[in-house]
């Protein structure tokens, strides 16, 4: 993974190119394939464990972010942080099974393209809260995998954290 993130006071713009590798021969009984991070989940459907695909191998995006740290937006929000992520996301290797027939991906098809807001707000050091959306369009491997041949997904997530 490469990138770089530019700070402008509070605000911050990065991008990045990242690629994980995938088995080029599945069927010679040797996983060759980027033995992937856990817990990488800066995108909503494609990464996240919890609510998306969690695709972290065989796999290269193309990633850009713009967000604000530390906002003061008065009152009980005082530290803010919003961002906005948007990445292109492409197969490295066919996506093929064990005995090496093909399975719904081309290394030319598009996992697809995703673009993310997040929103975190810290009551204190203790409480914090979180909104986050994805949109994922695009998707060649999702038009192959449902009956009704979608090719993009939304997910919404609200939660928030307390530590003791």
């Amino acid at each position: 993974q490469l990138g770089a993130r530019a700070w402008m006071n509070s605000w911050f713009v990065e991008a990045s190119f990242a690629y994980r590798s995938g088995d080029g021969d599945t069927s010679d009984g040797k996983d060759g394939s980027f033995q992937s991070y856990e817990s990488v989940d800066q995108f909503l459907i494609i990464e996240s464990a919890d609510v998306g695909m969690d695709w972290d191998t065989n796999v290269r995006s193309l990633r850009f972010a713009l967000g604000i740290q530390s906002a003061d937006l008065g009152g009980a929000f005082r530290d803010v942080t919003v961002r906005l992520d948007a990445a292109l996301f492409r197969f490295n290797e066919d996506l093929r099974s064990s005995t090496g027939s093909m399975l719904v991906g081309t290394s030319d098809d598009a996992i697809g393209n995703e673009i993310d807001v997040s929103m975190r707000w810290a009551y204190d050091d203790g409480l914090s809260f979180h909104l986050r959306g994805g949109a994922l369009f695009g998707s060649d491997v999702l038009e192959k995998l449902t009956a009704s041949g979608d090719r993009s997904a939304l997910a919404l997530v609200m939660g928030g954290t307390l530590k003791f």
